[in-house]
């Protein structure tokens, strides 16, 4: 069997089919520099069946040809070495140390964060401000299939030209370097922003702007953390006054239109099967936040493009349905069996809003999905090659699925807490693991939901609905 590859974007496909590392790096460096052809690959004694015509284009390969095909690879592993270096000078020049050493509890004797609206929700190290108030609302807006109107704002980039200084520059730099030496993988995507308050409802309109990773990396992902250069005594970031009111130690959340920080829109999706199963995704280390953690069956930020693609309808619902639905389907592996605006509108539905303090307030939504599979056949689906880098989905149907004959709502609350007990995960999974902050908030939050009056007993139905058998 002949296999035909004309160009490096075919070559990098064979070395993922084949994971040689030698293969996967000189078809990188083709795909980048167009230098390497396949006849090289087979002087380099990689087993790849080529046509008669780059048979004969092997013959009269020349000295120089070798040459160039051999540069990329010296280029990248001298990129390699420097970039390693490059980590370590930055992480020995810069010094983090957390603010409060007693973590969310000392904050808390220390200040009045939840304010007259909300309230603050501690999970270990981890805590978030939400309303009952807000989320009651909410989850009668999403049943109602109500619109909230959106408008675009400036954009909001924590290294723009207006922010340039050398103090910007050395912070931008730490936080790619701790991040990077972390383990993680950074992209920088494009995000979406929520620039206006939403602490009190019912809110008539939304703004909403570009930001992107690495603003978050300097500025939510920097909250709590005070940043020092040793060569100069310089405070680079403070950890707090960029989005909260600090007076005689005691600290008040801004509201969102008036932090400086990405505040990049996350959401968290908790999905039943028809079976009344939760699916569950382990985060692997590899993932830049909550890294080795039971996660929800859906999460992430929403990315800027989930905006554009809805952005005509002018809700902000529609775009945080939108990309729950994206990111669910990613993560439970079904992204090619369903259309991602169909099952936003239909299959998804919003019942939860907090601002994740220990990100320095930033936004996350709570979304509860019905999937049209049973578990097993979610489990026999694979998830992409790409997904897995950040995320394994168990292989058990262990968990305590929903009972269609008992009351939905208390059923969706039992169930609920159940996912709740670490020990019953542990059980489930066999293998310790902790909850991610996302997971544990949002079945708290779901089983608060479905005992709202007036509208508890209808996001119940929703799910119930789904059921069979």
């Amino acid at each position: 069997m002949r296999h035909y590859l004309p160009n490096g974007i075919q070559t990098g496909i064979l070395c993922l089919q084949t994971s040689t590392l030698r293969l996967g790096i000189l078809g990188l460096l083709k795909w980048v520099s167009g230098a390497l052809s396949i006849p090289s690959l087979i002087l380099a004694g990689m087993p790849v069946y080529v046509s008669q015509h780059e048979a004969r284009a092997l013959d009269q390969l020349e000295i120089t040809g070798l040459l160039v095909a051999l540069l990329p690879p010296v280029i990248f592993v001298v990129s390699y070495i420097w970039e390693r270096r490059w980590q370590k000078s930055i992480m020995r020049r810069f010094q983090s140390n957390a603010i409060l050493s007693g973590g969310p509890g000392e904050l808390l004797r220390k200040s009045i964060v939840p304010g007259p609206h909300g309230r603050i929700d501690i999970y270990g190290a981890t805590f978030a401000w939400t309303s009952p108030d807000i989320n009651h609302w909410l989850v009668q807006s999403s049943l109602n299939q109500n619109s909230l109107p959106v408008e675009l704002g400036s954009g909001f980039l924590a290294y723009s030209e207006q922010h340039t200084s050398e103090r910007i520059r050395k912070l931008k730099e730490y936080a790619i370097a701790a991040k990077l030496q972390a383990g993680a993988r950074i992209f920088n995507d494009n995000k979406i922003r929520l620039a206006s308050n939403f602490e009190i409802a019912p809110i008539e309109k939304v703004t909403i702007e570009k930001t992107d990773y690495v603003s978050s990396l300097m500025t939510d992902q920097m909250a709590f953390q005070r940043i020092l250069d040793q060569n100069t005594g310089e405070v680079l970031s403070d950890g707090q006054s960029s989005f909260l009111d600090v007076a005689r130690n005691r600290r008040t959340l801004k509201p969102l239109g008036m932090t400086q920080t990405s505040n990049q829109i996350g959401v968290s999706t908790i999905a039943f099967t028809t079976d009344g199963a939760i699916p569950l995704v382990v985060q692997t280390h590899r993932n830049a936040q909550s890294g080795g953690t039971l996660a929800p069956s859906g999460s992430g930020s929403l990315d800027w493009d989930d905006a554009t693609k809805v952005l005509a309808a002018n809700d902000l619902w529609e775009i945080v349905k939108f990309g729950a639905a994206r990111e669910l389907l990613e993560e439970t592996g079904i992204s090619d069996k369903l259309d991602a605006h169909e099952f936003a509108k239909n299959n998804i539905r919003i019942y939860g809003f907090a601002r994740m303090i220990h990100r320095a307030g930033k936004p996350e939504f709570f979304c509860v999905a019905t999937i049209p599979f049973t578990l097993r056949e979610i489990n026999q689906m694979g998830v992409s090659r790409a997904e897995r880098h950040f995320t394994n989905r168990t292989q058990t149907n262990d968990g305590r699925p929903l009972d269609k004959t008992i009351d939905p709502a208390k059923e969706i609350s039992r169930v609920c807490k159940f996912y709740s007990d670490k020990s019953n995960i542990e059980i489930i999974i066999n293998s310790p693991i902790q909850l991610s902050y996302p997971l544990s908030h949002g079945l708290d939050l779901l089983s608060e939901a479905v005992m709202f009056d007036g509208v508890g007993d209808q996001l119940a139905t929703f799910v119930a609905a789904n059921l069979k058998g």
